[in-house]
């Protein structure tokens, strides 16, 4: 018996065609009890060998999923072999997956990226930035008034609720810095509260993007949460801008919203819309118009309705008229 090794190309391996010298093959050890231990054995055959079987070369376990043609009508003629003595075999493994290494934990050197090329190769390298982006969005930043607000782990003393912060987003590299406003006769000295860097949502990993920021939300920023509680022209300008990335900042989708939300309540909204309306004057401001859709059960982020505030506002004072805004209802109802 021999056994000879297909070369495939590009294998990665050398061409050692020869795996097995033509020769007997060794089958079993006989163990002789009155002689003590022999080196007799017993070898292979052409009986031992059967398609779905498995031959022991020298510790080394083969499987015969398959033979050639001739050897079939051999063993047909010589052996009386039939079709059910050659079955198909399959010799597809799964494919295990490949481990990965965990990262190591944030190192504090350098941002995030920085620290990642340390374990990508053995000679970092700097991390390449993303030049159209640096080129378009050199000067863009977006900026939010925010506050701090209470979470599972950390509760706000006294001095901490009345602090307010401005958060500046960087759109060319996507990092956040936020500043303390200094505030006169406060107990809490003002400036930097956060430097320029890279920002991970904690439980994701990945960085706050611009999509991620919007009046209303809260973000975590080293266990500390902020919420957004407002944005200057220039941010709402920038959002408005482009609504397929700031939908809430989409006129036409979040008039739509608030119509599918308000169907069949139209007596609720207007019973709110008139409750909000204490002065009589038929304006509301941002904070009763959220008021009374609240009231009505219509729920929407402060964003959203900072932008119908900021389409209905004809007149430039923060308010729209409540007349003006259910023409736009009430059409939408009637159809």
């Amino acid at each position: 018996m021999e056994v000879l090794e297909v070369n495939e190309p590009n294998s990665g391996r050398d061409p050692f065609p020869v795996f097995l010298r033509r020769g007997p093959l060794p089958n079993q050890k006989l163990e002789v009890d009155a002689l003590g231990p022999t080196k007799t054995y017993t070898h292979y055959s052409y009986t031992d060998l059967r398609v779905g079987g498995r031959v022991k070369v020298y510790n080394r376990n083969f499987l015969i999923h398959d033979a050639d043609d001739f050897t079939k009508a051999w063993y047909q003629q010589n052996m009386g072999y039939g079709e059910a003595e050659f079955p198909t075999v399959a010799i597809h493994e799964e494919l295990m997956p490949i481990p990965q290494m965990a990262l190591p934990p944030y190192n504090g050197f350098g941002g995030h990226a920085d620290s990642l090329q340390n374990c990508i190769a053995l000679i970092p390298k700097p991390v390449k930035p993303d030049f159209n982006k640096q080129m378009n969005y050199a000067h863009t930043i977006m900026r939010f008034k925010c506050k701090m607000v209470e979470d599972g782990t950390h509760v706000l003393t006294m001095a901490d609720m009345d602090r307010k912060f401005i958060l500046s987003y960087y759109l060319a590299n996507d990092t956040i810095s936020i500043f303390e406003p200094p505030t006169r006769n406060s107990v809490v000295v003002g400036g930097k509260f956060l430097e320029r860097q890279e920002v991970l949502k904690p439980h994701s990993g990945d960085k706050y993007e611009a999509t991620d920021l919007f009046v209303g939300e809260a973000l975590t920023v080293y266990t500390r949460r902020f919420e957004l509680i407002e944005a200057d022209g220039y941010t709402y300008n920038f959002m408005e801008q482009h609504p397929a990335s700031f939908p809430r900042s989409d006129f036409d989708r979040v008039l739509e919203r608030v119509k599918v939300l308000g169907g069949g309540k139209e007596d609720a909204l207007r019973t709110a819309f008139i409750e909000m309306d204490v002065d009589g004057s038929g304006y509301l401001n941002e904070a009763e118009l959220a008021g009374a859709l609240a009231k009505a059960g219509i729920e929407v982020v402060q964003q959203e309705v900072i932008t119908i505030v900021r389409k209905y506002d004809a007149n430039g004072d923060g308010r729209i008229s409540v007349e003006e805004f259910f023409d736009v209802f009430n059409y939408k109802f009637e159809t």
